[in-house]
């Protein structure tokens, strides 16, 4: 039972998701349960997967097929990833780039990672991450004949893309609470265990997508492994401009690993 207490917590943190106020009030929020609750980001992702992949099936089969209307699917499919999680993730995005792009000062990109406002880089990052994803899954649209081999690598980029931040969170500090972050809670711990068991989650979950046919290995591994470069090289940065990550850095790892693993999965079609 408490996997569902721990399930709700994550869900009501990283999505907009409707629970009932009945379901908190069991779920019985802490600082503590917050902060393991973080290893089901993972889980959360699935669960929008889900449903944005819903919102892409449903628009296919109401309009013809074309390269248009495979566009708007797309379009449609991150609209509704965007709400469902409150722009969550790419609101991370922008405001680490907007931080390490207005200042080489550690504390002063701190700061202007707090700042509500939106700057250039950040404004920019937005739009191009937006873009490139929904071109990446109009393409998936077109390539793809099968409709639930996109639904598929839908879920999986949800998923896989939320998996990876945890390892941010594993092996850095989160000099974020230096800032006032309000991730403080979410972001303080991960075990090894913790990592383990997920891990063993997601190499189920591989096996038999890669046995029902719904992915290629090709496409599973070229995924993961250009996810895995931009993890690192994000990992590194993080390290060396700010001495550790922020709930904006794990945001950002969010986005960029989504989108490698849409090319990947592309490429290796």
């Amino acid at each position: 039972m408490n996997f569902i207490r721990y399930l709700l917590i994550s869900i009501q943190f990283f999505s907009r998701l409707p629970i009932p106020k009945s379901w908190m009030r069991w779920a019985d929020w802490t600082p503590q349960k917050e902060s393991d609750s973080l290893i089901y980001a993972p889980a959360v992702g699935f669960i929008i997967g889900v449903c944005c992949s819903l919102v892409w099936l449903l628009t296919i089969l109401l309009f013809p097929a074309s390269s248009s209307s495979a566009l708007l699917a797309a379009a449609l499919c991150v609209a509704s990833s965007v709400w469902l999680t409150g722009a969550l993730h790419e609101d991370g995005l922008a405001d680490l780039l907007d931080g390490l792009g207005g200042s080489p000062d550690r504390a002063r990109a701190l700061e202007i990672m707090k700042d509500s406002r939106i700057g250039t880089y950040g404004g920019l990052a937005l739009i191009l991450a937006t873009v490139v994803r929904i071109l990446l899954i109009g393409a998936l649209s077109q390539v793809l004949l099968n409709p639930v081999q996109v639904i598929a690598a839908i879920c999986l980029a949800n998923v896989i893309s939320r998996a990876w931040p945890l390892g941010l969170v594993y092996l850095l500090p989160n000099v974020g609470d230096l800032a006032g972050s309000k991730t403080h809670y979410i972001t303080r711990f991960i075990s090894s265990k913790q990592l383990l068991i997920l891990g063993s989650v997601l190499l189920i979950i591989f096996f038999g997508l890669l046995r029902l046919g719904f992915i290629q290995w090709q496409q599973l591994l070229l995924g993961l492994l250009l996810s895995g470069l931009i993890w690192f090289y994000l990992k590194v940065r993080l390290q060396k401009r700010l001495g550790g990550y922020t709930g904006d850095g794990l945001g950002a790892a969010q986005q960029l690993c989504e989108i490698c693993l849409y090319i990947g999965f592309l490429i290796a079609i």
